[in-house]
């Protein structure tokens, strides 16, 4: 799933500044962070988003980018990391107010996990937020997923391996998804 949209978003990205030979992102796509972060006292790296709504931790250098649709009510923000063995890390935050934001994360959510075996699907509380956590694999990788739904916000976190780094992705999945924070306004 990270692999895809990380790519599918850098390859539109690079494919639009060479095309118009402008070397500029396409209009509504923002990028500020790449490479991020300074590890904190844990050896995290602690991540607040761009729209300061939320505050994850990552365990490597993380990347940060938006993608605006058409206006500010369909923006999406995502933050993403990957490790050396492979393990991908995202947190991506869809507007709940807005219907078709909404639909679009419910529609993704289905779509990255088309084809893949459900292994576990299990509701849970994360602080004050409802959510689902669920696993799926696909061949050599799996994810697992927890989808968090705030008052106005829908939270999209997911953490995909490779089968043979499953030790050591569980090991670091708990204390990605239990970082993610909300944060005042």
């Amino acid at each position: 799933m990270i692999r895809l949209f990380t790519f599918l978003t850098f390859f539109l990205v690079a494919g639009h500044a060479a095309a118009n030979n402008t070397g500029q992102l396409p209009e509504g796509v923002d990028i500020p962070k790449l490479g991020a972060g300074q590890p904190d006292h844990t050896g995290w790296y602690p991540a607040l988003s761009q729209t300061q709504r939320f505050q994850i931790h990552f365990p490597v250098p993380f990347d940060e980018w938006s993608t605006a649709l058409d206006n500010e009510q369909n923006t999406t923000h995502s933050l993403s990391a990957t490790s050396l063995e492979g393990i991908k890390f995202l947190i991506t935050e869809f507007v709940r107010s807005n219907d078709s934001q909404f639909n679009n994360a419910m529609r993704l959510t289905k779509a990255f996990t088309k084809n893949k075996r459900r292994v576990y699907s299990r509701k849970l509380r994360h602080g004050d937020l409802e959510g689902t956590q669920f696993k799926t694999v696909s061949g050599k990788s799996a994810t697992v997923y927890r989808l968090l739904m705030a008052s106005e916000h829908v939270y999209l976190l997911s953490v995909e391996y490779p089968v043979e780094q499953a030790t050591s992705a569980v090991r670091l999945a708990t204390p990605f998804f239990n970082s993610f924070t909300l944060k005042s306004p």
